[in-house]
């Protein structure tokens, strides 16, 4: 019996010491919102997530999610979200997503840019939860607002 190996795709190659460097800053500084893509690497990193890579109903269900726990934790509303940019990362059975995106603020009627971290997994075998609870910074407040 032999076992087959997965081959890389043909353009991939490591990231060099020096790109390396410069993802782990970016990543540590942004949190993962704001990442360079690296298309040759293969691996666990952040990356923009392209158009077409999830299904927008996902995105919506997502965004939902966040304002709903957004306004449950606060003294304000957010209302009528609208995804700006997403970056993703491969974590085991699912992804990791690093939403930003910009809502409306019914207490001040301005829109403000938020970003939302979350975990999406695929269905768990029956008896089985697993919580997609995603976070917000507002970083017009400069603070963790919900966990």
């Amino acid at each position: 019996m032999s076992i087959a190996l997965q081959q890389p795709p043909p353009n991939f190659r490591w990231l060099t010491p020096k790109e390396m460097q410069s993802y782990k800053a970016k990543l540590m500084k942004s949190q993962g919102f704001d990442v360079d893509d690296f298309p040759h690497a293969d691996g666990h990193l952040v990356r923009p997530a392209g158009p077409g890579l999830f299904d927008p109903a996902l995105y919506d269900h997502l965004l939902q999610l966040a304002v709903a726990n957004y306004t449950a934790n606060q003294d304000t509303v957010i209302c009528k979200p609208r995804l700006l940019k997403s970056n993703c990362e491969c974590c085991g059975v699912g992804y990791f997503h690093y939403m930003t995106f910009e809502a409306l603020d019914r207490a001040t009627g301005t829109v403000k840019e938020y970003e939302a971290r979350s975990k999406k997994i695929p269905p768990m075998p029956r008896g089985v939860s697993a919580p997609c609870r995603p976070r917000i910074v507002d970083y017009n407040r400069d603070e963790m607002i919900c966990s």
